[in-house]
């Protein structure tokens, strides 16, 4: 299953209800990009942006919250350096429909 439908990566696991906005244009800065996520690193603090797209249902204020927490444990455990902000930008939310389960329907239209 690819990365952008299991959800986003929370610690060992991929946790369910969000997905980096393959639209967004914030990591395209550099020879290598992430679309959806944009760094900026000083000589001892980061900053981080990331554009996602949130499952309907899901709580936006508290998987933000377990966003910005988690990203800024692991960039400063990984690399040493202080992450002074992690900014979370909601594009859109996903809204599953039938065709999710990957069976074919017929269109309504010709």
């Amino acid at each position: 299953m690819p990365r952008d439908r299991r959800g986003a990566r929370d610690g060992d696991r991929w946790r369910p209800g969000v997905r980096l906005d393959p639209r967004s244009h914030s990591g395209q800065h550099g020879p290598q990009h992430c679309p959806g996520v944009g760094v900026e690193v000083g000589e001892t603090e980061a900053a981080i942006d990331l554009d996602i797209v949130v499952d309907y249902g899901v709580s936006i204020a508290e998987l933000g919250r377990s966003i910005q927490r988690n990203v800024k444990q692991a960039v400063e455990r990984m690399t040493g350096l202080r992450v002074v902000e992690v900014n979370i930008a909601v594009d859109d939310v996903y809204l599953p429909t039938d065709d999710d389960d990957g069976q074919d329907t017929q269109s309504r239209v010709a």
